[in-house]
């Protein structure tokens, strides 16, 4: 597959698979601890690459066992007409399939022994297109059949042809997912050739069709918030009680004068509730760059690439 439009490979340091941040230190204090779960919301993190009913997942593991996750959005294709001829121009449009929407962000309660409990604690994630190409304002890099250098065409938009309307991820009200705007793309094409030609074909509707790669990218923004937090307060003490040790043995007095022995009373406990933790808009951390190449299908599967169909004509349906 060669770069669609002609745009040079990039290379992307994809901070992916397996990102692993700082761990709270066996000794830490108190006040440690809660600095850490501040600055450090994944101690580590993973991706999940999806598959043919299933979409690419990013993963935050974070303290104590506590995660969340939340899915890339994966593209779809619109086009208009349905039926593309050759010596006729067409749209072909990419917009983030819904479908592909989804995340989990629950509450914990996170405990670390004699030191600090920390009350509905919480790790969300957002996802946000970014843009891996300057020269091409779409968070995707786009890589073409090589028969298409000759055979297909970028041309201006038809004048007689209604253009698609595509929606971003900024259209479906979900706080977590930001477009930026660079999250749809419109081309229009033209065939000289149909896509019998075509070098590398897939197989669309029963036909040979032009193969398109498209490979999204997003940075993932992470943030944590919690209820409140107390700490253990240590409460030891030394009391005087009647009577002997089991030994036999009086080592006190009480104040009424009477003879006792001395026991260790662990009055320790978890102290009151301090403040929550709610950043707002400015608590959100950048975990990681990740892409996905699949491309959701109008049979509700996902594949790594997408089919572009070109009829000789109308009457001969196909024909070279």
């Amino acid at each position: 597959m060669k770069p669609y439009l002609r745009i040079p490979a990039i290379i992307l340091v994809i901070l992916a698979s397996s990102t692993m941040a700082s761990i709270v230190q066996a000794g830490a204090t108190a006040d440690q601890i809660i600095n850490a779960l501040k600055t450090t919301p994944c101690i580590s993190t993973s991706q999940n690459s999806g598959g043919t009913f299933s979409y690419p997942r990013i993963t935050c593991n974070s303290h104590k066992g506590a995660s969340s996750y939340i899915s890339l959005p994966v593209p779809e294709w619109v086009t208009e007409p349905e039926y593309h001829i050759v010596g006729e121009s067409f749209y072909l449009g990419l917009e983030p399939y819904r479908g592909s929407e989804g995340f989990s962000f629950p509450y914990y309660r996170l405990t670390w022994n004699e030191k600090v409990r920390v009350n509905n604690f919480r790790v969300e994630l957002k996802s946000i297109a970014i843009q891996p190409i300057p020269e091409l304002a779409f968070n995707g890099v786009l890589a073409h059949d090589p028969s298409m250098d000759t055979t297909m065409t970028l041309m201006r938009e038809p004048a007689d042809l209604a253009k698609p309307a595509l929606r971003s991820v900024d259209d479906w009200g979900n706080k977590y997912y930001e477009g930026q705007n660079i999250d749809t793309l419109m081309m229009s094409l033209f065939a000289r050739k149909s896509s019998y030609h075509a070098a590398d074909p897939t197989t669309y509707q029963g036909e040979p069709a032009y193969r398109l790669q498209v490979t999204s990218y997003y940075r993932i923004d992470a943030r944590v918030s919690w209820s409140s937090y107390q700490y253990w307060i240590e409460d030891i003490d030394t009391v005087c009680v009647p009577g002997p040790t089991g030994g036999g043995l009086y080592n006190c007095t009480l104040n009424d004068g009477t003879f006792g022995h001395y026991i260790t009373v662990d009055n320790s406990h978890w102290g009151a509730l301090q403040g929550g933790h709610h950043p707002g808009e400015n608590g959100w951390q950048t975990i990681g760059i990740y892409s996905t190449n699949l491309v959701h299908w109008p049979n509700n599967r996902n594949r790594d690439h997408l089919p572009i169909l070109v009829f000789q004509s109308q009457p001969l349906l196909q024909k070279p």
